[in-house]
């Protein structure tokens, strides 16, 4: 069930341990080798080792905007995130208590990774809620928690804010995507258009993306996360495409100069 809301690796974990080849940090790993086995909240349980435990909480707003983006029903992901995951953190951060449990399952035997088979069903250790409980005391974790149940209430806010101001009469853009979020960031930096903003004021490039899908047909697919990185002047993408423009003569007046 849930590894189809989340953005789990395509790879297997076990074959993944045998390539080259990174997954990317913001994707779940891949357990499937161990279904129908594995119980059926298993996924949930790992997204909430990696939010809550395992992701640098600067980087908690690109994780969920990547799982959202590569997600194969974004409904059903911000459901979860308000349905299981906010009332699975506030449960974590009640019940954290040192704890010493660790011991074995019952009649539990050993498979990789740190799985083990009991009763019938895979298990993991670590993904247990005893385990989170534990960590977030002992780690003093409390005060994280919060903050990144803040981050996640905030990013649904947005998320849906944004779904329902969709406009049905797109614009139908004919260029390069790259070149529609340069355009967007240099009306923006000429005072042509406000962008959306985070509490601490700088531009929201991840909403900003969102709000341009959803004014703006664009022919060829493209992520948010692209057309984020785009949009920003600090991103190497963007400093990239305007010596092109430049090169091409381009020039954007800023709009206090017009009459």
């Amino acid at each position: 069930m849930y590894q189809n809301i989340f953005a789990v690796d395509k790879v297997s974990f076990k074959d993944r341990k045998n390539t080259d080849e990174a997954s990317s940090e913001y994707a779940l790993n891949n357990y499937n080798y161990y279904k129908p086995s594995l119980e059926k909240d298993f996924y949930l349980r790992v997204f909430l080792k990696k939010s809550l435990f395992e992701i640098d909480i600067l980087e908690l707003e690109d994780f969920l905007s990547f799982q959202y983006e590569n997600s194969k029903d974004e409904e059903k992901l911000i459901k979860t995130l308000k349905l299981k995951i906010l009332p699975s953190t506030e449960k974590i951060i009640n019940n954290a208590n040192f704890s010493l449990e660790g011991g074995d399952y019952f009649d539990q035997t050993a498979l990789e990774d740190g799985f083990v088979k009991s009763d019938g069903l895979v298990k993991h250790r670590e993904f247990e809620f005893s385990m989170f409980y534990h960590w977030a005391a002992c780690k003093n974790l409390i005060e994280d928690l919060q903050e990144r149940k803040t981050i996640l209430l905030d990013y649904i806010k947005m998320t849906e804010s944004l779904k329902n101001n969709n406009n049905l009469n797109l614009l139908n853009w004919h260029g390069k995507p790259s070149h529609l979020a340069f355009f967007i960031s240099q009306l923006i930096e000429n005072g042509y258009i406000e962008a959306p903003k985070k509490e601490n004021g700088e531009i929201h490039y991840k909403a900003l993306a969102i709000e341009v899908q959803n004014s703006f047909k664009i022919r060829k697919e493209v992520k948010r996360e692209t057309l984020s990185k785009f949009m920003s002047p600090d991103n190497e993408k963007n400093q990239s495409l305007k010596i092109s423009f430049e090169k091409a003569e381009y020039y954007m007046p800023h709009s206090k100069l017009l009459g």
